[in-house]
């Protein structure tokens, strides 16, 4: 066996790297938020700040491997091509929908969705 992938294997192989790191990337965002002090948070903030800096240094050394991998399999790592800023509007648009149902004339009959006490929301 020469120790190279075929295209089907190559493809496998970057398609189950990405998914792993994917999902670093949410651990991380999970430690991470813990620490934004939301009212809706889910995770407890436990963690002490030299437990997500060594947690961070060894998924960066994790990252490395799989890029030398890739590299030494001869697979290209494809670049990013959606604008972080374009998904955060997109969030803020997500965002803007639930809200606006909400809004007393969308609420109908539902006196449980009406607010208690008048406020300044903008529902345009």
């Amino acid at each position: 066996m020469s120790g190279r992938l075929n295209d089907y294997q190559k493809s496998h192989l970057l398609v189950t790297f990405q998914y792993a790191d994917n999902l670093l990337t949410e651990a991380l965002e999970v430690l991470a938020s813990a620490e934004t002090h939301s009212p809706f948070q889910r995770h407890i903030a436990d963690s002490l700040p030299i437990q997500r800096k060594v947690i961070s240094d060894y998924i960066a050394t994790l990252r490395g491997i799989m890029v030398r991998i890739l590299d030494h399999q001869e697979v290209v790592i494809p670049q990013p091509q959606l604008s972080s800023i374009w998904a955060f509007q997109i969030a803020l648009v997500s965002i803007r929908s639930a809200l606006a149902e909400l809004a007393p004339s969308t609420c109908g009959a539902m006196e449980s969705c009406r607010l208690t006490r008048p406020t300044k929301w903008s529902w345009r």
